[in-house]
C-alpha cells in the first residue's frame, strides 16, 4: 500500500513525525502531494519554515494542470488521504479523484472545541442565518452543502463519496469532505493522544527529584502577533501586538508566582522560535519539543486555548484559562471561552486585572473531563498506535492491498 497525502500546507517536521515515519516503519510508502504553490502561492513564497525537512516523497504541484495530472497518474496501490477540504476552489480536485477512480478518504478529527458549532450553551457563532447565507445562496454553495451530507451520495452530483473518514469523536463536526451513505468511519484517537501514547510507552521514570517547595504551573504558550499559519493561508492576523500582549502576560505570570506561591515554566509552541516569541519569556524555564513531559511535571496548566490542553485532560491536571482584551477583540477570544466551557471553567481577563482564585481553579470535574475525552481526544477506539488502527481499517476496506500474510489469514 502507498498512502498519498493531499495537502495545502508546507511539509514540516510534524507531518514527517506523525505520518511519514510511523507509516514507513509499517512498510507503507508515503507520498506527499503539496498543492500549496497553487492554492496559496503568496504564502508559499513568504514562509520558509525552519522545521521544513527534505523528504524524497514530497511532490510540489504548482498549477491546476499539474494537480490533475498527478491524480490521473496515481500508482495502482495508492490510497489518497485528503487534508484539503471541499470548497468551491477545490471542486476540480475532487472531480479529478472521481475521474481517476481513486481510493480516497480523509481525516476528520476534532482537536478542541469550536465556538462555531460546539458551544454547550447553544450560543454558536455559526447561527441559522449565517448557515443559510453560507450554504444555500448560490448553486455552488448548495452543491457543496449536498456533497458534504452523509444522506446524499456525492456521486449524484458528480463527485466521489469518500470511501472512509478517520474520526476520533463521539459526535462529528459537519463534514468538510464529499461523503455519503457508503462512507465508512474508521475509529482512531486524536494525533495529540498518539503523541501522549508514544510518550507514555517510551517514558522512563526520571531520577528522584528533591521535593518541590512550591506547586509548579505550566504556561502553554500559544498566542502570537505573527502567525506563520495565518500568513500562509492569507487569513487576517491574530489582532495581537507585541507591545501590549507580551507585557500583559509577563505581568500576570509574575503576579501568579508572587501571590499564589507557585513556580511557573513555559511550554513553548513549536513555532515560537522562528516567530521570535521566546525572547519575551526569558525570566522562566522554557521547554520546547516536550510539552507532554512538561505537563506531566506540572501540578496545573495555564492557557488561552491550545490543542495541548488535551495532555492536561488525559493526565487529569487542572486548567486555568486566561484571556486579554486583544484576544477578546480578535478571532481567538471565542475559542478561549468555548474551550473553558467544556471543562467547566471560568475565563479570567488579565487586561482588566481579573485574577484566579487558585484553590478553586485546581479542582477537576472528572465527568467534564471524560466528556471532553470522548468528544475531542478518544472515543470507542482501542489503545493501540494510531496507524495500526487506521491501517487495520484500510486493509479491511481494501483487502487487495493488505500484506500477503494478512490476506491469507482473512
Amino acid at each position: 500500500m502507498r498512502i498519498v497525502l493531499l495537502s495545502w500546507m508546507i511539509y514540516s517536521r510534524r507531518h514527517h513525525d506523525l505520518y511519514t515515519l510511523p507509516l514507513r516503519e509499517r512498510g507503507v510508502r508515503v507520498d506527499f502531494y503539496d498543492c500549496t504553490p497553487y492554492f496559496r502561492p503568496e504564502g508559499f513564497r513568504k514562509i520558509k519554515l525552519p522545521e521544513s525537512i527534505d523528504y524524497d516523497g514530497v511532490r510540489l504541484l504548482h498549477t491546476r494542470e499539474e494537480i490533475e495530472r498527478a491524480l490521473a497518474e496515481l500508482p495502482e496501490d495508492a490510497v489518497v488521504i485528503s487534508l484539503i477540504p471541499l470548497e468551491n476552489e477545490t471542486l476540480f480536485l475532487f472531480r479529478a479523484l472521481r475521474r481517476a477512480g481513486a481510493r480516497f478518504g480523509a481525516t476528520m478529527s476534532k482537536w478542541r472545541p469550536n465556538p462555531y458549532c460546539d458551544s454547550l450553551s447553544g450560543r454558536n457563532l455559526d447561527t441559522p442565518m449565517k448557515r443559510l447565507r453560507t450554504r444555500y445562496t448560490s448553486a455552488k454553495k448548495l452543491m457543496r452543502t449536498l456533497c458534504r451530507s452523509p444522506r446524499v451520495p456525492s456521486e449524484w452530483l458528480g463527485l466521489p463519496s469518500a470511501d472512509f473518514i478517520i474520526t476520533n469523536s463521539r459526535t462529528e463536526w459537519e463534514s468538510r469532505y464529499p461523503i455519503g451513505p457508503r462512507t465508512r468511519y474508521i475509529r482512531a484517537h486524536s494525533t495529540d493522544y498518539e503523541i501522549y501514547r508514544a510518550w507514555r510507552e517510551s517514558h522512563r521514570p526520571p531520577a528522584p527529584e528533591a521535593p518541590r517547595q512550591r506547586p509548579l504551573g505550566v504556561f502553554l504558550e500559544s498566542a502570537s502577533p505573527v502567525c506563520a499559519d495565518r500568513m500562509l493561508t492569507g487569513k487576517a492576523g491574530s489582532g495581537l501586538t507585541s507591545e501590549v500582549y507580551f507585557p500583559e502576560v509577563r505581568a500576570f505570570l509574575r503576579r501568579m508566582e508572587a501571590e499564589c506561591g507557585v513556580d511557573l515554566l513555559v511550554a513553548a509552541h513549536p513555532k515560537a522560535v522562528y516567530e521570535g516569541r521566546l525572547e519575551h519569556f526569558q525570566d522562566w524555564e522554557i521547554v520546547q519539543g516536550a510539552t507532554v513531559d512538561a505537563v506531566s511535571r506540572g501540578d496545573f496548566v495555564v492557557v488561552h486555548t491550545s490543542n495541548s490542553v488535551s495532555f492536561a485532560v488525559i493526565m487529569g491536571k487542572p486548567v486555568v484559562f486566561v484571556t486579554t482584551d486583544q484576544l477578546e477583540e480578535g478571532k481567538v477570544g471565542p475559542y478561549v471561552h468555548t474551550h473553558a466551557e467544556w471543562l467547566g471553567k471560568r475565563v479570567y481577563n488579565i487586561s482588566r486585572g481579573e485574577f484566579p482564585d487558585l484553590a478553586s481553579e485546581l479542582v477537576v470535574d472528572r465527568d467534564q473531563y471524560q466528556r471532553y475525552i470522548d468528544e475531542f481526544i478518544k472515543y470507542d477506539s482501542e489503545d493501540r498506535p494510531y496507524w495500526d488502527l487506521v491501517l487495520d481499517g484500510l486493509y479491511d476496506l481494501y483487502p487487495e492491498l493488505a500484506p500477503a500474510g494478512r490476506r491469507g489469514a482473512a
